[in-house]
């Protein structure tokens, strides 16, 4: 979202209010560590179900905010700005995500540091370093005028993957909203994706597989219409395999590689 108000120095007036009630996850008020430079990351509670809220580039956070608190929808959290990666006050705008955390801290931190990219600054988020966060369209979301579970549900399967592990990850453990956990022996989970690799639904495998990870099905119109995001990607011969952000989303969710 653009500035809509300004002073007569341009600088952006316009103040950044929680869209629904929730908790303060996370605040980062140096802008030096993240390309999102002030932001502050929200979470909210159906029953079963946790997602998350983001409002990033903010020129100034409410210096009355903490992480924790409870807020109520419309409640102050800051001022448009620019700060990150944002070239100047001319572009000024809040980044704004909906969407569902994948890792926790500990599998997100054993990702990140496995990264061999010198460039690459040390994480000093934790699980809310924002790359492992996945968005789905806020626009979408309000005007389904539903809430966010109903919302996930309803969202477009691109792939169905099948994954050969003994885990019960957190992230399922604490959405059961999205599916069912099991009661006793089980092999691994099968899980319903959108085409930007949000969970859409899992359920556990009763039977044993031979590989560590199989496409169960997928429609390569849904995850083409938006533009390639490293998902489930397509070789030369039209054959499935892993893009790098689903090797990392599973990575996150499951502490192990496929």
């Amino acid at each position: 979202m653009k500035s809509l108000h300004r002073d007569r120095r341009y600088i952006p007036q316009d103040c950044i209010f929680a869209a629904l009630p929730g908790k303060v996850a996370y605040i980062n008020t140096n802008p030096k560590n993240s390309v999102y430079g002030n932001y502050v990351v929200l979470e909210h509670f159906e029953p079963n179900l946790r997602f998350y809220t983001l409002y990033a580039h903010l020129a100034s956070v409410e210096p009355t905010l903490k992480i924790g608190q409870s807020v109520e929808q419309s409640t102050l959290l800051g001022i448009i700005g620019c700060t990150g990666n944002v070239p100047g006050l001319y572009y000024a705008h809040v980044h704004f995500e909906v969407g569902l955390s994948v890792g926790t801290e500990q599998t997100f931190a054993h990702w990140y540091n496995a990264q061999k990219s010198k460039s690459r600054d040390p994480n000093v988020h934790g699980k809310w370093n924002c790359e492992n966060l996945v968005s789905l369209d806020p626009l979408e979301f309000f005007r389904a005028k539903s809430n966010f579970t109903h919302f996930l549900k309803a969202q477009p399967i691109a792939f169905t993957l099948s994954v050969a592990t003994n885990k019960i990850p957190d992230f399922m453990a604490q959405n059961t909203a999205l599916g069912s956990l099991p009661s006793g022996k089980f092999y691994g989970w099968k899980i319903d994706f959108t085409w930007f690799g949000a969970v859409v639904h899992f359920e556990p495998l009763l039977q044993p597989q031979k590989d560590k990870w199989q496409v169960v099905s997928f429609d390569k119109r849904e995850l083409e219409k938006n533009g390639n995001r490293h998902t489930l990607e397509f070789d030369k011969d039209n054959r499935p395999f892993l893009g790098e952000t689903l090797e990392r989303y599973l990575f996150e969710l499951f502490g192990e590689a496929f």
